[in-house]
């Protein structure tokens, strides 16, 4: 792209009906709900991609967090004898739901961070974070703004996104902790975003806050369920 930034090929999936409408409306509807799709965000509002060029079965249904039966199935990480389970209220649909495909352009500077869940070490598995829904792509807008485009280019207007300084950061150790990434409305279980220039890079950042207090006198906005 002219401005440095690149963009990302994402698709949305839909019914034939329904493309043909968002094509020749020129613009791509938000929505309210967060990422499991079962509860209303009152503060922001969420139009959703995926790095999945087709939708064909329960299991890219499940990597988009949808399931035919409502519901997906995750497990806890802890040292436990038996894992907890916890069974996920999610949006239900079915794979006949997906059968049109639309393409488009999406510049990275517009893409929400994704969600994280913290693995606990384990012996002798070492500790790690994994994204939640690495294969959701969405896009913030304030409540009641769409998302044009232009052939395949999606063209935000800046005044219409939306933007939080946090991720939710789920204890997988937990049920709730598992819950948490999905439901979004959590801030007890946060990571903070700091945004780099150009003068410093993500090692540099890391090397110099080393050890140091990286949460008080934060203030920021929180996702809000209705």
């Amino acid at each position: 792209m002219t401005n440095g930034d690149f963009a990302l090929e994402v698709f949305h999936h839909t019914t034939k009906e329904t493309a043909a409408k968002i094509m020749s409306s020129g613009e791509l509807w938000s929505g309210q709900w967060n990422l499991a799709g079962t509860g209303k965000l009152s503060n922001v509002a969420y139009t959703y991609f995926t790095s999945l060029p087709r939708i064909e079965d329960e299991e890219d249904l499940h990597r988009i967090a949808m399931s035919s039966d409502g519901s997906i199935s995750y497990q806890t990480t802890s040292d436990r004898p038996v894992e907890n389970v916890l069974d996920l209220r999610v949006y239900r649909s079915d794979v006949a739901a997906r059968t049109a495909t639309l393409a488009f352009d999406v510049p990275s500077r517009i893409i929400a961070p994704a969600h994280i869940l913290f693995h606990p070490y384990v012996y002798p598995n070492p500790a790690y974070y994994e994204i939640v829904g690495s294969e959701i792509v969405r896009v913030a807008m304030k409540s009641g703004s769409n998302l044009p485009f232009v052939d395949k280019e999606t063209v935000p207007r800046a005044s219409d996104l939306k933007r939080f300084d946090y991720v939710v950061e789920g204890d997988a150790s937990t049920k709730a902790g598992l819950e948490a990434p999905m439901r979004e409305e959590t801030t007890d279980e946060i990571a903070h975003l700091v945004k780099l220039d150009r003068s410093l890079d993500i090692f540099e950042y890391w090397l110099k806050h080393a050890n140091t207090d990286q949460f008080a006198g934060h203030s920021f906005e929180a996702r809000r369920i209705e």
